[in-house]
């Protein structure tokens, strides 16, 4: 072979290896870029960029099995909360700092285990440093704590009350720890917060509406998977003006649902799933005009769907499964074209299907199993061409399965038994 050859050959040689070698690349950059997490998990799959973590490692099981027919909801972002202070600080008042410090080295000392070390430089001998390097920790550019996000790291122990000296404070997660005892009544002190998530823990004992609905600029509240007992509390006059998300799911709460919620005028989801709440639907839902998920299910509700919710005309998904709610189901589900979800099995529901149900030209999913549902299932159904899941399993359906649901392209499931 000549030296001209080689000198041809070289660089085919060379680009034949680098084709070979991109995919390996290709990924390992895909593993050093920046993530965006989306939180997935039974009841609101649905915040992230930072602030919001996922929590799924502590989902009990068998309380999944009961929502086979899973739904994700809508997303909201509430952004990454940057710290401003890596370089120049501004002036801070000695004294603030004093009591923002004293008020994180409370909070560590109520923590009794903490496995993974999370909070090991949280110390009086590194107190200079608590706006830039204590994990969790975000300051704003006068060095007042803005945001405490610690997350999934098994913490033990309880909130201590000092987390009210925190006056700047805007996001609270502390979410998927062992956290135990009361949220501390001094909470109420941070009045700048924005979005608190408490779930997953075991915090128990009753709910405050001042945790809740109070807050000035409190638009995110869960506190969904902990031991809460009592009655989901009242909503005061004049308050609630912010509040879009409030979940409080998976807990041991009982008794009526509050009909004063319905103050809470820019609620855009209301999650109370898997409680122990009795007693039927409030009229007064009807007011939440703004309202685009409501999931009631996994309760003890008895008495009809409640017709002031026709004037919900926003809901996008509505889940009122696995409860004993009775009567037929209304006509005028027809008309809230904004529908992608519907979940009304496990019930008492009698009558028929409502033929009105093919109005919904946006629904994907309609879960009608387990109820006393009679007659044939109707063949306007065959109409909404969005269907993706279909399920009118075990009632007492009679007839001939229609033609026209051969035209449901979309369709994916389709579950007709014991009928």
């Amino acid at each position: 072979m000549t030296t001209s050859n080689v000198v041809l050959v070289s660089p085919l040689y060379a680009l034949s290896l680098l084709l070979l070698l991109l995919p390996f690349f290709s990924k390992v950059l895909a593993l050093s870029a920046p993530r965006t997490f989306l939180v997935r998990h039974s009841d609101n799959h649905f915040e992230s960029n930072g602030i919001w973590t996922s929590t799924g490692n502590r989902e009990t099981s068998s309380k999944r099995s009961t929502t086979n027919h899973s739904y994700q909801l809508w997303r909201e972002t509430y952004h990454t909360i940057a710290n401003p202070l890596g370089t120049n600080l501004v002036a801070i008042n000695t004294t603030t700092t004093t009591i923002q410090v004293n008020a994180l080295l409370a909070i560590k000392k109520s923590i009794q285990i903490d496995p993974f070390g999370a909070l090991a430089n949280w110390t009086n001998e590194e107190n200079s440093t608590y706006c830039s390097a204590w994990k969790g920790v975000d300051c704003d550019e006068m060095g007042n704590v803005i945001s405490i996000k610690l997350t999934d790291l098994r913490l033990n122990g309880t909130i201590n009350s000092k987390i009210g000296n925190l006056m700047h404070l805007s996001y609270l997660n502390m979410s998927g720890n062992s956290l135990f005892g009361n949220i501390p009544f001094e909470l109420m002190k941070c009045r700048n917060l924005v979005a608190v998530d408490l779930s997953f823990n075991y915090l128990d004992g009753e709910l405050s509406a001042g945790y809740i609905y109070t807050l000035p600029k409190l638009e995110f509240m869960r506190l969904s998977y902990n031991s809460f007992s009592g009655l989901l509390p009242e909503v005061p006059e004049n308050s609630c003006y912010s509040l879009t998300n409030l979940r409080i799911t998976y807990t041991n709460l009982f008794g009526a649902i509050p009909s004063s919620l319905n103050r809470c005028k820019n609620l855009t989801a209301l999650l109370l799933d898997f409680n122990q709440l009795n007693g039927s639907i409030p009229t007064s839902f009807g007011d939440l005009h703004q309202l685009v998920v409501l999931v009631l299910q996994g309760n003890q509700l008895t008495g009809n769907i409640p017709n002031e919710l026709a004037s919900l005309k926003n809901l996008q998904i509505l889940v009122l499964g696995y409860n004993n709610l009775e009567g037929p189901i209304p006509t005028w589900l027809g008309g809230i074209t904004s529908l992608v979800k519907l979940y009304l099995g496990v019930n008492q529901f009698t009558g028929n299907i409502p033929s009105q149900l093919a109005f919904l030209k946006n629904l994907q999913i309609l879960v009608l199993e387990n109820n006393y549902l009679q007659d044939s299932i109707p063949t306007s159904l065959g109409g909404i061409t969005s269907l993706v899941q279909l399920w009118p399993a075990n009632n007492r359906l009679a007839g001939e399965i229609p033609i026209e649901l051969g035209s449901l392209k979309k369709l994916e499931v389709l579950d007709l038994q014991t009928n």
